[in-house]
């Protein structure tokens, strides 16, 4: 009877894959956002609260390697078990949390859009929500290690909103 498990070597290329997409999320989203970090920003009426700038690298480069990590665990203990509907929905999601950090890099910065960055920092937080709850569902102990992600894209769409109440809406 053939192993259902997968390879060392099947092991380390998805979680090399999923460390890469994680890193071109973050290389991306700073690209995006290195010019108007720099001119724009400092411009805009900010809360109190607004930490300095050098805490977002370490903070979102500790993130993206939970959100890698925490993929290939959740693949990991999926191998060998039966597809189910939460497989189908888990995945998907996960992806699309990168594709929205993305987007709000694009939309917030690169376009000086702070209306349009909350609207994606919404969907960043709706996201970020579904893949703790589809997570929690697939591997209960697994799912906290999702639990900063959504505390930290929270705080920041606070963050966006006061961002926006304090610079009007254009």
């Amino acid at each position: 009877m053939e192993s259902t498990q997968p390879t060392p070597v099947k092991r380390l290329a998805v979680l090399a894959g999923m460390g890469l997409f994680w890193f071109a999320v973050a290389g991306l989203g700073g690209w995006l956002t290195a010019q108007s970090v720099s001119t724009w920003y400092p411009t805009l009426a900010k809360p109190a609260f607004n930490p300095p700038a050098w805490v977002f690298g370490p903070v979102w480069t500790t993130l993206y390697l939970l959100l890698a990590l925490g993929g290939w665990l959740i693949w990991q203990r999926r191998q060998g078990q039966g597809p189910t509907e939460t497989d189908g929905l888990f995945w998907p999601i996960y992806w699309l949390n990168g594709l929205l950090n993305v987007a709000w890099s694009l939309t917030f910065f690169t376009l000086q859009s702070i209306p349009g960055g909350m609207v994606i920092i919404l969907l960043v937080v709706l996201a970020a929500l579904a893949l703790v709850w589809l997570a929690r569902d697939l591997a209960p102990r697994l799912a906290w290690i999702f639990a900063p992600y959504l505390a930290w894209v929270s705080w920041a769409s606070v963050l966006n909103l006061n961002i926006l109440l304090l610079n009007g809406a254009g």
